[in-house]
């Protein structure tokens, strides 16, 4: 393993950019952010549910545009693409709740110009953010491609493993952040549940968890993508 791990660029770059989509995407998804996104900030834990059905159409919309702007432009570019377009989504739903005077006025019982926001930016967030993690898997074969011409290994197997284990060790690391964050604002002995009262620290730590930090995931993963030498025009050359 060490010798392809440290003579392939572009796997050690994809890696660490995948983790960090992984990371991002774990995070939105993580149970106890649902519950303080959704039941203590917005108020209305029954939402989130609902939000789940309502992002699916846009989320398959995300995936087939994704997947089209690849095979025209790609991996890479499509990759990045859709990396900026949730981080920008992500950093726009922070400045939305701290700009809102009453998150709790969200609601699809009465629709208004806050509510559609909210639900396009979430929506745009969480299609585009969960993009690269489906753009990796032909990008691993792209990568051992590279280490075939590179080194004339074959060695699919190992790159599948090697980006498995990642995948693995990532999901595992995102209950571990939620909990030390939580601790951080005096939730040392049990999670915040639907019906906590909304302090200063809750509101921080909801923001951060669900949004500021997946936002920095995707940061290190677009600045990873700058390393990562396989685009469409390399990828010609190594076939």
């Amino acid at each position: 393993y060490w010798p392809v791990i440290k003579g392939n660029r572009p796997l050690q770059m994809l890696s660490l950019s995948a983790s960090m989509d992984k990371l991002a995407t774990s995070l939105l998804r993580q149970p106890v952010v649902v519950v303080m996104l959704f039941g203590i900030l917005l108020g209305d834990y029954a939402l989130s549910g609902t939000m789940g059905l309502i992002t699916i159409i846009p989320t398959l919309l995300i995936t087939f545009f994704g997947v089209a702007i690849a095979r025209k432009t790609g991996l890479k570019k499509a990759y990045v693409t859709s990396a900026w377009i949730g981080l920008l989504s992500l950093v726009s739903l922070v400045a939305f709740f701290l700009i809102i005077d009453n998150p709790t006025t969200i609601s699809l019982t009465n629709i208004g110009f806050t509510t559609i926001l909210f639900i396009v930016l979430y929506a745009a967030a969480v299609g585009f953010a969960s993009l690269p993690t489906t753009l990796v898997v032909p990008m691993i074969a792209d990568v051992s491609d590279y280490e075939t011409a590179k080194s004339g290994r074959y060695v699919p197997g190992m790159m599948g493993t090697i980006f498995s284990f990642v995948d693995q060790l990532v999901s595992s690391l995102a209950p571990t952040i939620v909990g030390a964050v939580v601790a951080m604002i005096g939730f040392t002995s049990a999670f915040p549940e639907v019906g906590d009262p909304l302090t200063q620290p809750l509101l921080m730590a909801t923001l951060a968890l669900a949004f500021g930090l997946p936002a920095l995931g995707l940061v290190i993963s677009v600045v990873a993508m700058k390393f990562y030498k396989l685009d469409a025009k390399k990828m010609e050359e190594i076939q």
